[in-house]
């Protein structure tokens, strides 16, 4: 199979790790044989070889994995973990966790680039080389939101609602709501940002990629409205025109 694969720090919360340590390590074997397209080779005898487990608990492992569950953290499949396929299993959420893993290192190279900003404004300053400050000036606000009718907590349910009418997956509006109030964006910043991530994943599926939305609640919660994405090998943020043309094709459909 090959590659390396991440264990997210919620597979000890999810109900799976309430299942006895035979089941645990066929799940993790999975997780860790499966190619990237999710598929993982082999019946109940070969996973047995690979996990050191019996046979007949592989089986009823299988068996679990295939059963609906409430109390999984994603709702897709109801729950369900695996479905059989050709000479092996598909994990079925494996399109969900890659598309954390993408938002992941697109907010990963953000940070960096912010760094890198940051530390060569430093050494500019340092040698020397500083813009003069403007005078700072004060402005007075004679009416406060609530006398005009809207409080500051309206209206930002009110812009959380128009963004979340625009975003594709209404999977977690919860958690998405509660993320947006917690890092308190712009609503423009939001829709920009809804734009370019719908471009993207319409421009990697015309390439016969099948590319899935990640969830909304997380792509809030991961501040996806920050992330850039590559359309075509180039940045969608920088060609907003290559955006318009991928959007109006979605919005037809």
């Amino acid at each position: 199979m090959g590659g390396f694969t991440k264990l997210v720090p919620e597979i000890v919360e999810s109900s799976i790790w309430n299942e006895s340590s035979d089941v645990r390590i066929v799940w993790i074997t999975m997780l860790a044989t499966k190619d990237e397209n999710g598929y993982v080779r082999g019946d109940a005898r070969t996973i047995s070889r690979s996990a050191n487990v019996p046979v007949e608990a592989v089986e009823e492992a299988l068996a679990l994995f295939q059963q609906p569950d409430k109390g999984s953290f994603t709702p897709d499949n109801d729950g369900r973990r695996i479905a059989p396929f050709s000479g092996g299993w598909i994990v079925l959420n494996h399109e969900v966790y890659r598309a954390k893993d993408d938002i992941k290192r697109e907010q990963t190279r953000l940070r960096v680039r912010k760094y890198r900003d940051k530390v060569k404004s430093e050494d500019n300053v340092t040698q020397g080389n500083v813009t003069p400050a403007l005078p700072s000036v004060s402005v007075s606000v004679s009416a406060s939101s609530s006398e005009k009718g809207e409080s500051e907590g309206d209206r930002r349910n009110s812009d959380f609602e128009e963004c979340w009418k625009l975003y594709p997956k209404k999977d977690g509006k919860p958690q998405a709501h509660k993320a947006y109030n917690k890092y308190k964006p712009k609503k423009e910043d939001v829709i920009a940002g809804i734009k370019r991530y719908i471009a993207y994943v319409e421009a990697e599926r015309k390439t016969g990629f099948d590319r899935r939305y990640a969830n909304g609640s997380t792509w809030f919660n991961q501040q996806c409205w920050e992330s850039e994405y590559e359309i075509d090998g180039a940045k969608s943020k920088s060609d907003p025109e290559r955006t318009r043309q991928i959007l109006e094709g979605f919005n037809a459909r």
